[in-house]
């Protein structure tokens, strides 16, 4: 049989770890976006670490560097994000954080709007087109 080769063993779902410069204004931040703390280590009142969850997305942050890591939050990429109904998304979110970029049609054909987390780091959330 030819085609694809599926690698079991694996999954199907990545959850990013990041460094989080105030961990209570990263909380806030995705709080005001919807996202719910689910989890925090050693306690919700004083975390070093935290998950927060919306519609089946999960972000992890952490306040302490492990050792040999970065002392600093910092990341060369973009987090990219796929919801259900991009417009919906769009009204949400313009009434409550300020757009990198977008809404717009990339050049590569992807319609997608994104904004910066407290930290630094980039979200972007697309449709196919």
């Amino acid at each position: 049989m030819s085609g694809i080769r599926v690698i079991s063993g694996i999954g199907n779902k990545m959850v990013p770890s990041l460094l989080a410069s105030d961990m209570q204004r990263t909380i806030e931040f995705f709080s005001n976006l919807g996202f719910r703390l689910d989890d925090a280590y050693p306690n919700a009142s004083a975390p070093t670490w935290i998950a927060l969850t919306r519609d089946g997305v999960t972000l992890m942050f952490y306040s302490e560097p492990p050792h040999g890591t970065p002392q600093l939050p910092t990341c060369s990429g973009t987090f990219y994000l796929y919801p259900e109904n991009l417009d919906t998304l769009i009204d949400e979110y313009s009434r409550i954080v300020r757009f990198v970029w977008g809404p717009a049609v990339m050049p590569y054909g992807k319609r997608e709007f994104a904004i910066k987390d407290p930290n630094g780091y980039y979200f972007a959330f697309v449709e196919s087109r």
